[in-house]
């Protein structure tokens, strides 16, 4: 970046060379050789912004300073939310883009089909079964 003075420098050089930006450049680099020498574009920006401008530069729209702020606080407010529901920031940050996307949220599926392997079983082999299974967990203590 340069600084104002520079920039006023640029400017001089750019209506001495009678708004040739060519020109502009060479008369820029032969009384400032010290300095860095901008692209002959700049000369012509540096003019048409502080017509439009009042300005050396264009200032920032006005919604990009609104959506900075919106951004900041999302995160805050999505910080405070992993805090308080204890969730990685990830799944937050899913969870959220889901909900810009327009996509419903679901409930994970939590049905388990399970299926017995052993079928018919009487009560007196499962009662037998139980108890060679409290056996095997009493030995192993």
């Amino acid at each position: 970046m340069y600084e104002n003075f520079e920039k006023f420098d640029m400017l001089k050089c750019y209506i001495l060379a009678n708004e040739n930006t060519n020109a502009a450049s060479e008369l820029y680099f032969n009384r400032y050789p010290e300095r860095h020498q901008p692209d002959s574009r700049i000369f012509r920006n540096l003019k048409n912004n502080l017509i439009q401008h009042g300005s050396f530069k264009q200032p920032r729209p006005r919604n990009y300073n609104i959506e900075q702020n919106e951004i900041q606080e999302l995160n805050v407010l999505g910080e405070r939310v992993v805090v308080a529901i204890k969730l990685s920031r990830c799944t937050v940050n899913s969870i959220a883009a889901k909900c810009r996307r327009g996509e419903p949220l679901k409930s994970p599926s939590k049905k388990r089909n399970r299926t017995k392997t052993v079928v018919n079983i009487n009560e007196f082999d499962q009662i037998a079964i139980g108890n060679v299974i409290y056996e095997m967990y009493n030995n192993s203590e």
